[in-house]
């Protein structure tokens, strides 16, 4: 419910008038982190990690207690980049941010040294693989198969939530990688599909989708850092449909946040909406969603300006009630 400092202006017809300095004032309150938790849930699809159950006798080390840090790592960066500053964190820091947050378990996972203790704290990613959410381990894993990684499932999570591309719907009755023959077994990920887009109805998705996921294939199922998969040296190189060439997780991250950082800050628009209307944007908030973005750029990116935007936008305002 509004508290009264809210309920005050609003009797005196001075909300509106005030609403910038009240929405800053409110995103100060602790009860906004219930907007970080739940906007990391629907964006991030973190509430799935909650029924992950990754393969206890190939990741013997996945528990109960990692899978909460890694996803409270990932609820304290949005919440950093939202709430941590009175000035508003930089949005670009999703995929860039060389910092985390991180406590001893986690640390351990990560193979980092220096870091001790249950409580989290803002750790240093310089001279790691890690930036930004991309390779936190909660999204890795969240797009990951029990037993293995899954390209074709870390593809379509960038595709969908970083840059707000949604690849068409499999053809039906095709067998999953597992199924497609004796020889599956000896080959490399990367080699079952490759055979995988040979099919002709396969070839479109999977162009699209394996070079972006297959560039994290340095992270296993439950997200450590490894060089090696069944022995053999991990190539995480590839080829994005528009032609730049990538050499792993890292190579990747720097062609959105550069080449393609308007489409990542449209995606983060357009999936910050959906959340504040409750419903997805459709054509008509296409004026809306131009004009945030034209705001968030002059402000450089301010987490603030993304809220405030939508706050002012007229469908947030003129929203019809239930």
């Amino acid at each position: 419910m509004p508290d009264d400092t809210l309920l005050d202006l609003a009797n005196r017809g001075k909300l509106r008038a005030n609403l910038n300095h009240q929405v800053l004032r409110m995103l100060k309150d602790d009860r906004a982190k219930q907007m970080i938790l739940h906007f990391s849930g629907q964006w991030l699809q973190l509430r799935d990690l909650a029924v992950i159950t990754p393969d206890q006798k190939l990741f013997p080390t996945f528990t109960n207690s990692l899978r909460k840090d890694m996803s409270t790592e990932t609820e304290m960066l949005v919440n950093h980049i939202f709430r941590g500053s009175s000035e508003g964190g930089n949005l670009m820091d999703f995929l860039n941010a060389d910092y985390s947050f991180i406590n001893d378990r986690l640390a351990h996972h990560y193979l980092m040294i220096g870091v001790k203790g249950r409580q989290f704290r803002k750790v240093s990613l310089i001279n790691t693989p890690r930036r930004g959410i991309l390779t936190h381990a909660s999204l890795l894993t969240i797009t990951s198969q029990a037993t293995r990684t899954s390209p074709v499932l870390r593809g379509k999570f960038i595709l969908e939530n970083i840059l707000d591309i949604t690849p068409p719907p499999p053809p039906p009755n095709l067998p999953s990688l597992e199924d497609q023959g004796h020889h599956a077994k000896t080959l490399t990920l990367r080699e079952q599909l490759a055979i995988h887009r040979e099919k002709t109805a396969c070839a479109g998705c999977h162009n699209l989708m394996d070079p972006v996921g297959l560039a994290f294939e340095h992270f296993d199922a439950i997200g450590r850092f490894r060089k090696f998969d069944n022995g053999q040296p991990i190539d995480a190189s590839g080829k994005l449909v528009t032609g730049e060439p990538i050499k792993n997780a890292e190579s990747l991250r720097q062609i959105i946040s550069t080449k393609k950082r308007d489409e990542f800050i449209r995606c983060l628009t357009v999936k910050m909406m959906t959340y504040a209307l409750g419903r997805g944007v459709t054509r008509y908030d296409r004026l809306t969603i131009e004009k945030i973005l034209r705001d968030i750029k002059e402000k450089d990116y301010n987490s603030h300006a993304l809220i405030l935007g939508i706050i002012h936008s007229h469908p947030f305002q003129h929203q019809r009630a239930q």
